[in-house]
């Protein structure tokens, strides 16, 4: 008869196979968050520079809108990475199958 300690190393090795490629996925996706992030900060920069410079009417208040809603879309973007990290499986986490596994096999 199979028992679940005999079964504990495989089914390690199957939920860390899983967990790997799972871990793959969410790296990738921090990664093109990051990205996204670095490009609106660096847009942010080149709106609060504009917004330093001499006021032109109507031309100002158009860069004042947009750096607020740049700023919505950098809060966003850092949930979206908080968000990801709390979801990201934890690499090599291994299952608990209990006590004996009855029944299938006898050897």
């Amino acid at each position: 008869m199979f028992t679940a300690l005999a079964l504990r190393p495989w089914v390690a090795h199957i939920a860390a196979c899983i967990n790997g490629e799972a871990s793959d996925m969410a790296e990738e996706h921090l990664k093109a968050l990051d990205e996204a992030l670095e490009q609106m900060r660096d847009h942010r920069r080149k709106l609060a520079a504009n917004l330093a410079g001499a006021y032109a009417r109507g031309t100002t208040e158009g860069w004042r809108e947009q750096f607020v809603q740049i700023q919505e879309v950098i809060e966003s973007i850092q949930r979206a990475i908080a968000d990801e990290k709390d979801a990201a499986p934890k690499k090599y986490q291994t299952l608990d199958v209990g006590g004996p596994i009855t029944g299938g096999f006898r050897g």
